[in-house]
């Protein structure tokens, strides 16, 4: 049996050792190796002496979301996998970097629940899996038969190989089509997990619109020659237009998150054409 390979390592950017720990142990029987840093200048010296086969980067800490940048704009590291983690949801500055050129593969809400990280996982270890494979050399046993024929046979094989060359050609466009197919389905779960934490968000905001604005009328009748009251009523007033106004870039921001793969897919539709 083959001994997994030792020299892969996962670099982990986080105020918090769970993550690590999480991938150790996804990772550990693979003899992948997880560092783990607090320091985002660290992390990108970490980065240097060898590249990492996978970067987990907390937007969380500071400068978290310029390191991200940094590391995708590195060109050793450009290609490198790379998870963003963050508390936050899909929060303005995550939306916002989700539709950048430094995006990340993929963006994990913490604490982490597993089911999304461990099927980006699975797909790295069956990538890394053949990337180790080893490869198998066939002796060269060639045998020459010498057949005496009126050319029906050179025929024969002159069809069966234009026919393997055509069959070559379609499985090699249907394996392209199912690449296309699966990055544009994990692209749409994405976009619906970001679209789901906005809509969340943005109902929390509603309702909390909801409750300053019942406070407030409580406040007004209430407000007779109580210069307190009056304060906190102009408080209240305030409040309820900031939420308002956050409420209303929720819808904004998931309506461009609806018309973001539109415009893509007639773009892509246009070049094809």
């Amino acid at each position: 049996m083959m001994e997994p390979q030792t020299d892969r390592f996962v670099l982990v950017l986080d105020e918090d050792s769970q993550p690590a720990r999480y991938l150790t142990e996804h990772l550990g029987d693979d003899g992948v190796t997880v560092q783990f840093t607090s320091e985002p200048s660290e992390a990108l010296d970490l980065a240097k002496g060898r590249t990492p086969a996978l970067m987990v980067l907390s937007a969380d800490v500071k400068e978290g979301l310029a390191t991200v940048d940094k590391a995708r704009k590195r060109r050793a590291l450009a290609d490198v996998p790379l998870v963003v983690l963050s508390t936050k949801g899909a929060s303005a500055p995550l939306v916002a970097h989700y539709f950048q050129p430094t995006r990340a593969d993929l963006y994990v809400r913490k604490p982490i629940d597993g089911d999304h990280l461990a099927r980006y996982l699975g797909e790295l270890r069956a990538r890394w899996a053949e990337e180790d494979a080893p490869e198998i050399e066939l002796e060269d046993e060639s045998v020459d038969v010498v057949v005496e024929s009126d050319g029906e046979a050179d025929g024969i094989a002159a069809q069966d190989a234009a026919l393997a060359t055509a069959l070559k050609s379609v499985i090699e466009k249907l394996e392209g089509e199912l690449a296309a197919t699966e990055a544009k389905l994990a692209e749409a779960e994405q976009q619906v997990q970001v679209g789901d934490a906005l809509r969340e968000e943005r109902d929390d905001l509603r309702h909390r619109v909801e409750e300053f604005g019942g406070e407030l009328e409580e406040a007004r009748a209430g407000a007779v020659a109580n210069a307190e009251v009056e304060v906190r009523a102009e408080e209240l007033t305030a409040e309820v237009a900031s939420l308002k106004e956050q409420a209303e870039e929720r819808d904004q921001e998931l309506a461009a998150l609806h018309e973001a793969p539109a415009e893509r897919d007639q773009d892509q539709h246009q070049d094809h054409a």
